[in-house]
């Protein structure tokens, strides 16, 4: 299947009112079987927003995958509150977390 970000990052991803970049799917949970469970994920910016996060727990999944690229904050600690932000949202819905970090 293909996947449509909910929250692209606004004006390197999603640019307002062109037809270039990325179109934001706000209003679309999404979610994957993979392996028979039902799968949610959050790519790297939207794991630090809320409404992202929500939407995409709004289907009830089993697994929570969260991607990020974050080789060039690797000396920050972005990666650090992201991790942290995904361990929260997994605990509070009490999913399965997987989370995938290039660094």
């Amino acid at each position: 299947p293909i996947y449509r970000q909910l929250m692209p990052v606004p004006f390197s991803m999603w640019r307002p009112g062109s037809d270039d970049g990325a179109i934001p799917a706000w209003f679309s949970p999404q979610s994957a079987m993979i392996d028979g469970r039902k799968t949610a994920f959050l790519i790297c910016y939207e794991q630090l927003l809320i409404w992202p996060p929500l939407v995409a727990l709004s289907t009830n999944p089993d697994v929570l995958v969260g991607m990020s690229n974050d080789w060039w904050a690797r000396d920050t600690n972005i990666p650090a509150i992201q991790r942290s932000a995904m361990v929260a949202w997994a605990r509070l819905f009490a999913v399965q977390l997987v989370l995938s970090e290039n660094l």
